[in-house]
């Protein structure tokens, strides 16, 4: 978060929902963003920094769907509903952004579970990912790629687009006036790591 001050952007803080708790969750904002005088605040001073961050933007779990949880929509829309409840601001003036974690490229079904469970003084945003990749087993060369390699991942990139649209019909169908937002917070391409990088790792994970 220094190094975002000093870059003049905002810092964005994905909590641990899967096996995280509602508690630890609260006091990181209270740390990260309260002025008073509280456990959390006094613990970020004595550590070195008396002016809160004032985090704005928070995602509530990140693809727990998947390697966040492997939860089913209608689990998380449940724990997405406890862990938001206990969110505050801390007073850092501009409010805080809860971002549900969002479906992955063409899950609609996670959209509208959402949209349908949750309330929206609860969220402010959903997100979205998806990354250009035609072959998760074998990703492709990140560099000394060829012309058929290329347009692949061009073409996967395009369906971004389709994705978009249909998440946000789904989200006006049960919220006309725009009161959540969609955050495509996870996009690009993904390749395999090249050789060289592979044996430079794994050596330098040698005790």
């Amino acid at each position: 978060m220094n190094l975002c001050e000093l870059l003049d952007a905002e810092p964005y803080l994905s909590a641990n929902v899967g096996s995280g708790t509602v508690q630890e969750l609260a006091d990181w904002i209270q740390y990260t963003n309260h002025d008073g005088v509280s456990p959390m605040a006094d613990w970020r001073r004595e550590n070195g920094r008396e002016e809160p961050w004032n985090v704005t933007y928070w995602g509530v779990g990140n693809e727990t769907w998947g390697c966040g949880g492997n939860m089913t929509a209608e689990y998380y829309a449940n724990i997405y509903r406890q862990y938001a409840t206990f969110m505050t601001d801390w007073g850092n003036g501009e409010g805080i952004y809860r971002i549900a974690s969002g479906a992955s490229e063409d899950d609609y079904h996670w959209t509208e579970t959402l949209m349908k469970n949750v309330p929206y003084s609860l969220m402010e945003a959903v997100a979205l990912h998806d990354y250009a990749v035609f072959d998760w087993s074998d990703k492709g060369p990140s560099v000394n790629f060829d012309e058929e390699i290329y347009f692949k991942t061009m073409k996967q990139a395009l369906n971004m687009e389709e994705y978009v649209t249909k998440h946000i019909a789904i989200m006006d169908k049960y919220d006309p006036e725009g009161e959540v937002d969609l955050f495509v917070d996870e996009w690009g391409g993904w390749y395999d790591a090249e050789p060289r990088l592979k044996t430079e790792y794994f050596i330098n994970r040698i005790p």
